[in-house]
């Protein structure tokens, strides 16, 4: 499938609904905003890494509208930055 990658801080959390005000966008884009949906699990997290308000995240996105995990998407580091320049090509 393909990838959408972006950098953004959480800005609200709902129940199963976390929005993400966005800051770069390495791939897909223009939003200002990203509402992602995380229902599938019990808590809003990346693989273990909970989703917190004020929160500055990488996340990669699927066409299908799933978040990727696995190392994939997390807090943001510089490390996970230049892997994201890499990976989508900014």
């Amino acid at each position: 499938p393909s990838l959408e990658g972006f950098r953004g801080v959480v800005t609200a959390i709902e129940g199963d609904t976390v929005t993400l005000q966005v800051s770069q966008w390495f791939r897909g884009g223009p939003a200002d905003q990203a509402i992602l949906h995380v229902s599938d699990v019990s808590i809003p997290a990346l693989d273990g890494i909970e989703f917190v308000m004020g929160g500055d995240y990488l996340v990669a996105v699927a066409d299908d509208g799933a978040v990727r995990t696995c190392g994939i998407s997390g807090l943001y580091s510089d490390d996970l930055a230049a892997l994201y320049a890499k990976w989508f090509g900014a």
